[in-house]
Formats: structure tokens, sequence, C-alpha cells
């Protein structure tokens, strides 16, 4: 695998394209990622003078980090403006970007507008052999490609062509599909207000056995319950899955809830060990917000004995790739173990996912 040491900062190049023109600058999106890409740009000193999203999402009354919002639609001089996609939706980010002329605007995307790790040329070089090995044991040409581009764009600070191979099927796509699914026990770590298990009963046709949602937010966990209303086929822990059962402290913030030494909260942890009893889990699936390691550790009976299918994030910490590639090395035994695969499922440096898929799949 060549890595190319571009060395050039293409958010950088943006900020200053940005600040050098006289057309005024727009995010368009509103959700959460707008908001920490309008906090990016404020923080460079650059003004956005408002929101856009598509009319048929216009409230006229919504007010996003104290801007006004408006429907693209109605705006007749999209010449003079700047946009800043604001939004992870990378099939709408990718037509944006090839047609922006369509659109007679600038239209920017940037790389990473919030303080999560790089990696380095010594990072790479300290960890070359690793990441070949990891490289090489991706069972798809297009995991292969992710990896190289994703190596590229965390050290030159760009997205470049990893973009291309960025899709929206995170966690429930032609990786993880089950024809039978009636017998499926499916254990979503971090499953925050319930989304994710929604998308999992509309991938299923609503056929699973049993699905166990561990969400540690008391404020999400509310939701969730809400949200998905009463079941006997869904367990709903308010607990984050950990490798033993505990008290941590928590930082609470919406989606990036996270556990944290320094977190103003306190919450249970359970391993999925504990939780499952043995029961014959076949997909598990983590986004928490860099417990992942911690988590799969207190999932290593469960693992080793059923060798479930596995959608786990990769992307909160450093060394997540690695680790989570050499936890799954460690597991194979008696000529059991996984294909591995890499996905990207964002426009940004977001949402890559490790997927581990049984042999006999």
């Amino acid at each position: 695998m060549e890595i190319s040491y571009l060395g050039t900062n293409r958010d950088q190049e943006i900020l200053e394209q940005l600040k050098n023109s006289s057309k005024r600058v727009y995010v368009y999106g509103s959700a959460k990622y707008a908001e920490v890409v309008v906090e990016f740009l404020q923080n460079h000193d650059i003004t956005v003078e408002g929101i856009l999203v598509d009319e048929k999402y216009l409230n006229e009354k919504a007010i996003v980090c104290g801007l006004k919002v408006y429907a693209i639609e109605r705006l007749d001089d999209l010449e003079s403006i700047n946009i800043v996609i604001g939004f992870c939706n990378v099939d709408k980010a990718r037509f944006l970007r090839d047609s922006f002329c369509l659109l007679k605007t600038n239209v920017f995307l940037l790389w990473e507008p919030v303080e999560l790790y790089h990696w380095d040329e010594e990072y790479i070089h300290r960890n070359e052999d690793v990441l070949n090995e990891i490289y090489n044991a991706l069972a798809d040409n297009h995991s292969k490609e992710i990896l190289r581009l994703l190596i590229e764009a965390k050290l030159n600070h760009r997205i470049g062509k990893l973009l291309d191979y960025a899709d929206n099927k995170q966690y429930f796509n032609e990786l993880t599909y089950e024809c039978d699914p009636e017998n499926e026990i499916f254990v979503d770590c971090g499953a925050y207000v319930g989304d994710t298990i929604e998308k999992y009963c509309r991938f299923t046709g609503n056929r699973y056995k049993k699905i166990y949602a561990l969400e540690p937010d008391a404020e999400n966990f509310a939701t969730m319950k809400r949200n998905l209303g009463k079941t006997d086929k869904i367990d709903m822990v308010c607990s984050g899955a950990w490798n033993k059962r505990d008290i941590l402290c928590f930082e609470p913030d919406g989606s990036s809830s996270c556990i944290q030494q320094s977190g103003n909260k306190e919450i249970s942890v359970i391993s999925i060990d504990e939780l499952v009893k043995g029961e014959e889990v076949s997909f598990i699936k983590m986004d928490i917000e860099g417990a992942e390691i911690p988590a799969l550790e207190g999932a290593r009976n469960t693992i080793t004995s059923n060798i479930p299918k596995l959608a786990i994030c990769c992307y909160h910490k450093e060394d997540d790739i690695v680790d989570i590639y050499r936890f799954l090395k460690s597991i194979e035994h008696n000529q059991k173990g996984y294909k591995m695969y890499l996905r990207h499922h964002s426009n940004g440096a977001y949402e890559t996912v490790f997927y581990a898929i049984p042999y006999y799949k």
C-alpha cells in the first residue's frame, strides 16, 4: 500500500478562500453537523449569513445558532454566495460537489470542522506493518481503497477521493443482509433515541427474534422508549456497553455523549456477555464514542461462541482501526473467524465502520 504525503491542509485553503471572497457565506443544512460547521467557521473569523435548507424542510420560525433559515429554492442570487455543506448525506454532497456550476455558486466541502484526530507521518511509520497487514486482510478492493484514501485524508487533512467511496448504507447493507432474519438477535450499543433500531426494523421488514438496545444517557433513553413504544421483542437497557458492570463518569452531549473521567454525570455500564447470558447473538453494532474496545472485550465470550456479524465504528480514537483488527485476530480459533471490511458513510471525518462478517455468510 502506497500513501501520498501531500502535506496540504485543504480546510485551511477553503478558509482562506472564504475570507478573501466578497461573497456572503451560507451553511447548507440545519441539524447538529450544521451547528458544528457554523461554529467552526465563526471560530476562524468567517461570518455566516444564514442557514439554507430544502424548501420541504423549511420551518419559517427556525433559528440555528442564532441564524435565520432560508429555503435554497427561494434564493434568486445564488451566484453571489458561497455555500459550505453542513450535512452528512454523502449522495447529496457528492452531487453538489460535482455539479456546483449548475448552482452558479461555489460549494465547499470541509473535511473536519471539529477536533478529531489526524494521523501524521510518524504515526503511519510507527504502524506501517500492522496497517499493511490490515490492508492485505481486507476482503475486497473497495475496503482496501477506503483504507488507503482514509490514511491520505488523515495525513493531508483533505477528503480527496474518499467521498467517491462513501455511501449512506450505514450498518445495514449488503454485508449485513440476512435473508431469513427471524432468528436474529441484534445488540445495538449506543442506541441513542432508537433511530438505528427503526432503520434495522425497516431493513429486516420487522422480522427478528430480539433486540437489545443499550443507551446510557437517561434523556436519550427516555426518548427512545417513547419512539419505539412497548414491545416484548426489544429489551431497552439504560446502560453503556463496557468490559464489566460498573459506574463510570459520563459527559452527556446528545448523539456524541461519551464515557469520560471529567464527565459531570455517572452512568451504569455492563458487559454484553453478562447482559445476554449466553443467548445466540447474531449481530452487534457499536457506535459508543470511543468505548468500542472495552465493549468488545466485554463481549469476547459472546463473539467467540457465536461469531456474530459486527459493525463497529472506528473513527473515535486514533488507534481504533488497529485495535479493532487486533481484537478480531485474537478471537479467531478452530477455523472460525471473520472476513473484514471497511466502509465510509459520511462526507467528512466521521462514520467509518469496521465490518466483520463470518466466513460462513
